[in-house]
């Protein structure tokens, strides 16, 4: 089997994605071509150039991927009707796009031109195109909404886009409901966000390569640092946290920058307990964070709908976490007893929690330990990889 996968962003836990599945498909026997935008430095040393069998392809030249909506929505266009193009020469048999998440629109547009010659699949992680108040909407934002429900629709109800795979039951549930029953269940599949490999190395020795200190409670907030994950949110709570612990911020600034934290957090910084280390983090160094942590913080705002890959790492090293009650990490947490929920966008609830963790953190490191263990084993690369290609194979069959 001949499989294309899609995405034009080739950075952090975009090109570990795609990773993952070539990999699995690769180890089938199958040929993999992973088409992405532009060359990214670190994703190509760090994943790419470690998978010699599979064939990478580059077609937005050397130019930076989006920027604004209509930028962004021209280069989703070009990128996924330029791979469509690669895919048609290469005969290939499947065409995935890992990542249709606010490119709805384009990627529909772009399987407007012809009848293809391959099963194509798509990837939602989040439903961005759905808010719990659309009347607080301007119109031209609602209709922009609707429109991108719209070619989700045509392209599932048309047969144009094969299946739809989605990482949550409430996603497919809420997909019913705009959609009906009876085209989800027909067309849409849930399928695991990855867990990794566990951390191969030790608390201890990652504490030593980080240059962290040994023996003190570890909190860890890991990931982009973005309004809407929360990282203000978490250094302000720790100005409520008593007793003996150290705190840690690493991240690359996003729209939340480093004068933003350290304004929060300078008093902290300067007497020891907030270690920030800004600047993205690739590959088996991302392990040692995880393994040094003694608890991962996720303080995510309301605006935040989807899942969590820190969640996924989290659980890969047993760590226990406390995560706010938004998307569907709050329900995660709870449902698979890997750590403690609280209400989010508020930092004193969140001190609480994190209060009660350090009083308390031999038993619930003890408890949380094999439900994360289970978490991760059900829901690792490799059941992602083994559910996606049983699909393509099942629709390949049936076209034939």
């Amino acid at each position: 089997m001949k499989v294309v996968l899609f995405d034009p962003l080739s950075g952090g836990h975009h090109t570990e994605y795609a990773i993952y599945l070539a990999r699995y498909l690769i180890a089938c026997g199958d040929q993999v071509s992973f088409v992405t935008w532009s060359e990214d430095r670190m994703a190509k040393a760090t994943y790419l150039d470690r998978e010699p069998s599979l064939d990478v392809v580059y077609v937005g030249g050397k130019r930076p991927f989006g920027g604004g909506t209509a930028r962004r929505s021209v280069h989703f266009y070009s990128g996924f009707r330029r791979c469509l193009e690669f895919a048609r020469r290469a005969k290939a048999d499947v065409v995935h796009h890992l990542y249709l998440d606010t490119g709805e629109l384009p990627t529909f547009a772009a399987t407007l031109s012809r009848n293809h010659p391959f099963q194509i699949f798509g990837t939602l992680f989040w439903l961005h195109f759905v808010v719990p108040d659309e009347g607080r909407v301007s119109l031209q934002r609602r209709s922009y909404y609707r429109a991108r429900r719209w070619a989700i629709g045509r392209q599932l109800g048309s047969g144009r886009l094969a299946r739809l795979f989605v990482h949550s039951d409430a996603t497919k549930d809420a997909l019913a409901r705009i959609y009906g029953e009876p085209l989800v269940k027909a067309s849409v599949s849930v399928v695991p966000d990855p867990a990794p490999e566990p951390p191969a190395i030790s608390a201890a020795q990652a504490r030593k390569e980080l240059d962290l200190p040994p023996g003190i409670p570890l909190m860890l907030f890991f990931g982009g640092l973005r309004h809407n994950k929360g990282p203000d949110l978490f250094v302000e709570a720790l100005s409520s946290v008593s007793g003996e612990w150290i705190a840690m911020i690493a991240g690359e600034p996003q729209d939340l920058g480093v004068e933003d934290i350290t304004k929060i957090g300078g008093p902290l910084i300067e007497r020891g307990k907030l270690i920030t280390r800004f600047g993205s983090v690739w590959g088996e160094e991302v392990d040692k964070y995880f393994a040094a942590a003694d608890l991962v913080v996720l303080p995510y705002r309301r605006t935040f709908l989807g899942t969590s890959n820190v969640l996924m790492r989290a659980a890969a090293a047993t760590t226990p976490v406390i995560a706010t009650d938004v998307g569907r990490v709050g329900a995660t947490v709870r449902n698979h007893q890997l750590g403690t929920v609280v209400e989010p966008e508020s930092p004193q609830v969140l001190a609480d929690a994190i209060n009660g963790f350090l009083a308390d953190r031999d038993r619930i490191t003890r408890e949380v330990r094999p439900h994360a263990e289970q978490y991760a084993a059900e829901n690792s690369w490799r059941v992602l990889g083994h559910e996606v290609r049983e699909s393509y194979v099942s629709e390949l069959e049936e076209e034939s």
